[in-house]
C-alpha cells in the first residue's frame, strides 16, 4: 500500500490569471517526504494533488494530511474537495483548520481521530465539535539542522510588513536581501489551472531556496510561518514579525517571540538559533510512531480489499435497469417514487435505481401487513395514497400485489410500475411523468 504526500498541481487559478504560488505548501510536503524517507518508506511514497482529493481514483493510499484546510469550501480556496475519495485513507497530523465546519465534516474528522493539529486554534476548533485532537506543531519544525550557519551571510527579509521598516537598525541595512514565498509561475498553458509540469518546476525552485537558506543566510526576518519554522529547524536565527499575529502561530511562541507593531521596538536583532535538537528528536519519534502504527493497522485490510476489487466485473442489476429504461418517461428528469411492498426484492430494486438513476428519490414505503421502517422510511398503510401528491410513481414489487394494487391505483388515477425480476408493466398515464 502506498503512502501519499500532498502535491499541488491542478489547482484552479484566479480568473484574472494569477501567476504565483506560495512555496510554503511545498515546504510542508518536502518536510513530510523527509520524515518518510527516514522511515525507509521512500519506495512506497506517491504524490496526490491536494486539489483532486475528491476525484482521486487510484489504488488505496494512506495520505499524510499535513496542510492548511483541504476540505471546506471558502471563497478564497476556489475549490471544494469534501467528501474526499473513498480510496484515500487520510492521516491528520500538523493540520490547520480555523473555519467553521458543518456536522457532516465534523463526523468525518471523528472517523479519523485523533487529529494532530498544527496550532492551538485548530485544536480548539476540533474540540468544540467533540473531536479528539492534540497539538502537534508543524512537521517543518522537524527538518534537519544544517551543519553550519554562515557567520557573515545575508540577512533575508521574507515577506516582511512595511510597518517594520522604521525599526530596522541602520547597521544591518546593507546586508538585507528582500525575498518572497509568493513565487512567479512560468505558465506553460493558457488554462486557469496549474499543470503537473508547472508544479514540478515549483518543487525544484523550493528545494533550491531551502539550500540557499542553509548555505548563504545568517538571519531570517519573516512574516511567513513556513519560512520561520523550517529556518528555525535548520538552525538559522529567526525573527518573526507580522502586522497581526494570527492563530496559525499559536504554538511557535513555544520557541520564538512573535513580534507585532506594538512590540517591534523590542526586537532582538541579534537572536541566537533555537536549540531544541533533543525535543526535535522526541517529536520526530512521536510522528514516526504514529505514522507506522496507523500504516501497519490499515495496510493489510486495504490490500485485501484491493485484491477483491480488482476483477473483471459483471453488469449488476442489468435486468432492472433495462426494464426501467423501457418505461415511457423522461429518465433524465428527477422522479419521486413510492415502493409498494417491503420485501427483499424491493431493496434490490432500490439499489438498482440508486446505481443507474441517482436523481430518482424514494419518498414513501407502503405495505399492508408490515410495520417498522424500510430504507430509513416509516412504512405506511395503503390509505396514505389519498394524501400524497399526484406526480409520484408507485413501484409495486410483490407478484401477489400486482393485480389488486394496480386496480386500486388505476381507480385513483395514480401512475405505477409493476416491477420485479420477470415483470415490468406500467399504467397508461405514466407517459405524462
Amino acid at each position: 500500500m502506498k503512502i501519499g504526500v500532498l502535491s499541488y498541481e491542478h489547482q484552479k487559478l484566479a480568473l484574472d490569471g494569477r501567476d504565483w504560488q506560495n512555496i510554503g505548501d511545498y515546504i510542508q510536503s518536502y518536510a513530510m517526504y523527509q520524515i518518510l524517507q527516514e522511515m525507509n518508506l521512500t519506495d512506497q511514497i506517491d504524490m496526490v494533488s491536494k486539489f483532486e482529493l475528491d476525484s482521486y481514483d487510484g489504488d488505496y493510499i494512506f495520505l499524510m494530511m499535513n496542510s492548511f484546510n483541504n476540505l471546506l469550501n471558502q471563497a478564497y480556496l476556489q475549490q471544494t474537495v469534501y467528501p474526499i475519495s473513498k480510496k484515500i485513507i487520510p492521516f491528520y497530523i500538523s493540520y490547520n483548520l480555523h473555519s467553521s465546519m458543518p456536522d457532516q465534516v465534523a463526523d468525518f474528522f471523528r472517523m479519523h481521530e485523533p487529529i494532530g493539529c498544527r496550532d492551538e486554534f485548530t485544536m480548539l476548533n476540533m474540540r468544540k465539535h467533540n473531536i479528539r485532537s492534540y497539538l502537534s506543531g508543524c512537521v517543518t519544525a522537524l527538518m534537519p539542522r544544517c551543519a553550519k550557519v554562515p557567520s557573515n551571510g545575508k540577512i533575508l527579509f521574507i515577506d516582511t510588513p512595511k510597518s517594520l521598516e522604521p525599526y530596522v537598525p541602520m547597521e544591518l541595512r546593507d546586508r538585507i536581501e528582500y525575498a518572497s514565498h509568493l513565487v512567479p509561475i512560468q505558465r506553460t498553458t493558457g488554462e486557469h489551472i496549474l499543470t503537473k509540469e508547472e508544479s514540478k518546476e515549483i518543487w525544484k525552485y523550493t528545494k533550491k531556496r531551502m539550500e540557499y537558506y542553509q548555505n548563504e543566510v545568517s538571519l531570517v526576518v519573516t512574516s511567513r510561518l513556513h519560512a520561520s519554522v523550517p529556518c528555525m529547524a535548520m538552525g538559522l536565527p529567526v525573527i518573526v514579525v507580522h502586522d497581526n499575529t494570527a492563530g496559525i502561530f499559536a504554538w511557535l511562541d513555544k520557541f520564538l517571540p512573535l513580534y507585532s507593531p506594538h512590540t517591534f521596538k523590542d526586537i532582538d536583532w541579534n537572536p541566537a538559533p533555537v536549540e531544541y535538537e533533543e525535543e526535535k528528536a522526541y517529536m520526530k519519534k512521536i510522528f514516526k510512531k504514529q505514522i507506522q502504527q496507523k500504516y501497519d493497522e490499515i495496510k493489510d485490510i486495504y490490500d485485501l480489499s484491493s485484491f477483491y476489487e480488482k476483477r473483471e466485473k459483471c453488469v449488476y442489476h442489468e435486468t432492472i435497469k433495462s426494464y426501467i429504461e423501457q418505461v415511457p418517461i423522461d429518465h433524465s428528469k428527477p422522479i419521486k417514487y413510492v415502493i409498494w411492498g417491503t420485501v427483499n426484492k424491493s431493496t434490490i430494486i432500490k439499489n438498482a435505481i440508486d446505481m443507474y438513476f441517482p436523481h430518482w428519490q424514494l419518498t414513501h414505503a407502503v405495505d399492508l401487513k408490515c410495520q417498522g421502517q424500510f430504507e430509513c422510511l416509516d412504512i405506511e398503510k395503503p390509505d396514505i395514497i389519498d394524501h400524497l401528491e399526484d406526480d409520484l410513481i408507485y413501484i409495486v414489487v410483490p407478484d401477489s400485489a400486482h393485480k389488486p394494487v394496480s386496480k386500486l391505483l388505476q381507480e385513483k388515477g395514480k401512475k405505477y410500475i409493476l416491477l420485479n425480476y420477470t415483470v415490468c408493466e406500467w399504467s397508461d398515464n405514466i407517459d405524462n411523468a
